[in-house]
């Protein structure tokens, strides 16, 4: 069991990675700690925000994939991962930080069932409103992982114990971009350079050495290095890396290729592969396409079914929004209403007691003539400006009362309604990586049945070959993909292999049309071999 970790940020796409069911067979999100958000896209939000509210810190996650070696041991319990992952938190200072657990199962190489464990860590510390720093964090899972492998007696790879096998483990180790380019064109890097080293120990001189490479499907490009090799496929390495002799340098390759192929003259890495690339898909746009229209309606079927629940769940958070402003509205009306009613009812109320008190006769004449009823009329109207006063406060009070129970409200359901819609739109990044990565899995099929007929891959096509006619400029390369659409269109449905058969043929007689071309002479082997020793073999 080799641990696997780094610390990163882009914590939406990693969490879309992640959630992605048509790379794996089974996806459980298992655990968050840490977080409000009950789904991994929010917990990362949360982390981010923290990250970029509390601290500077860019890389605010820590990433660690899990896999153990099932054809040694077995497959660990889930009790065993959660120990292995107590003992790395323990190691790197992770414990008590935010997490999240999250179980792969996919087939291997093999067709096996294969589980794996990935945990995302939040870096920071929001006590401290730091980044918890990881320093030597590769020798701390190893640690971690000897320690966990003793006390659960399992076997572990000769890397961990013996320090020049470690070493050539990881120089075996190939990188994301190999496995990318492995995935695009169904060849590995190892098979890669066996077949580039093979063309330089073969060839001359710089005319056989690129014939050969375009016979084994590779073209010369430039890059961020003079020498850049391009499969069929869109795939790309630099020249020197692939030649697997140590001897052979950077040096070496440039003065022995500049004289008859200066780098300036070779197309730039981007046209290159975007030719590539073209010049396949247009081999393979009308082949029958109707076991990746059932596979994508399979696809669409199975996220529908799981985008329901949310649409569910969507729609009721609508209806009980709807129902609750229904009954704050109601219910504010009625706290209106019985004001109201109050005021009412203490104003007749005053009224009442008032007439009551009125007197008539000689009481009242006296009363008015002395100006006792004048004064007391001014008394009266003077404590109904203060009561009006009060009632109009209350009312002011009740409405201020409701207009922050009304903002606090619909605030809760605003926020409800956003986390509702930012799961809609993960689930939608989601569903596109899926698609698309069904799209990946049948261009790698395509491309495997066009190797059928090879051993590596196809030659270059004649179009774009740098020896024996002139490179096509992109209008002629246009109507070239045209043709060969159109040709694609009329011949695979009766002749699948009818085009792999003219590329070969029209690849022979580019060679023979070389006596014509002596400034594209593909080399004689007769010849003395002076252009060898001149690039230092």
């Amino acid at each position: 069991m080799i641990p696997f970790a780094s610390q990163r940020a882009n914590g939406q796409d990693l969490a879309t990675h992640l959630l992605n069911e048509e790379d794996n067979e089974q996806v459980a999100l298992a655990d968050i700690r840490g977080a409000v958000a009950e789904d991994l896209h929010g917990a990362i939000a949360e982390w981010k925000f923290q990250a970029d509210a509390l601290t500077r810190c860019q890389n605010y996650l820590y990433s660690l994939s899990i896999n153990p070696a099932e054809h040694v041991y077995g497959r660990l319990t889930l009790a065993q991962y959660e120990d292995y992952i107590a003992r790395v938190e323990a190691s790197l200072g992770l414990e008590g930080q935010p997490r999240a657990i999250v179980y792969h199962e996919k087939q291997d190489d093999h067709g096996k069932p294969r589980e794996h464990c990935h945990v995302i860590w939040s870096r920071i510390d929001t006590q401290a409103s730091k980044a918890v720093p990881i320093s030597f964090d590769k020798d701390k899972l190893m640690m971690a992982t000897r320690e966990f492998a003793y006390d659960h007696k399992l076997t572990l790879p000769r890397g961990y114990d013996d320090w020049q096998a470690r070493k050539q483990e990881r120089s075996n180790q190939t990188t994301q971009f190999d496995n990318a380019s492995r995935l695009t064109s169904g060849i590995t890097k190892t098979e890669r350079m066996q077949i580039i080293t093979e063309c330089w120990r073969g060839s001359d001189s710089p005319s056989a050495f690129v014939a050969a490479l375009e016979d084994q499907g590779y073209t010369l490009a430039r890059g961020r290095r003079p020498y850049v090799v391009v499969d069929r496929f869109g795939g790309y390495a630099a020249l020197p890396r692939m030649i697997d002799d140590k001897a052979v340098t950077q040096g070496i390759v440039l003065s022995f290729l500049e004289k008859q192929f200066p780098s300036s003259d070779l197309p730039t890495l981007n046209e290159a592969v975007a030719q590539a690339r073209e010049h396949e898909a247009g081999l393979v746009e009308y082949t029958d396409e109707v076991s990746q229209r059932n596979a994508k309606e399979i696809l669409a079927l199975e996220q529908a079914e799981r985008r329901q629940s949310l649409v569910d769940e969507k729609a009721a958070l609508i209806s009980r929004h709807a129902r609750e402003r229904f009954t704050l509205e109601t219910d504010q009306t009625k706290d209106r209403a019985a004001l109201e009613d109050r005021i009412k009812a203490e104003i007749r109320e005053r009224q009442t007691a008032r007439a009551a008190k009125e007197s008539d006769g000689l009481k009242g004449v006296l009363s008015r003539v002395s100006g006792f009823r004048f004064l007391q009329r001014q008394l009266r109207q003077y404590s109904d400006r203060k009561r009006d006063q009060g009632f109009a406060a209350e009312r002011n009070q009740l409405a201020l009362r409701h207009e922050a129970d009304k903002r606090a409200f619909l605030a809760g359901q605003t926020l409800e309604h956003a986390n509702i819609t930012r799961r809609e739109q993960n689930l939608r990044d989601i569903e596109r990586r899926e698609e698309a990565t069904l799209t990946k899995s049948f261009a790698r099929k395509k491309i495997e049945e066009r190797r059928d007929d090879y051993e590596h891959q196809p030659p270059v096509p004649d179009h774009l070959r740098l020896i024996g006619r002139k490179r096509m400029t992109s209008g002629d390369l246009s109507d070239a993909h045209a043709t060969a659409k159109g040709r694609a269109r009329l011949d695979s449905a009766d002749h699948p292999r009818d085009l792999s058969y003219e590329m070969r043929k029209a690849t022979s007689k580019a060679r023979q049309t070389t006596a014509d071309h002596p400034e594209h002479d593909l080399g004689d082997q007769s010849r003395p071999s002076k252009e060898r020793d001149d690039r230092g073999r």
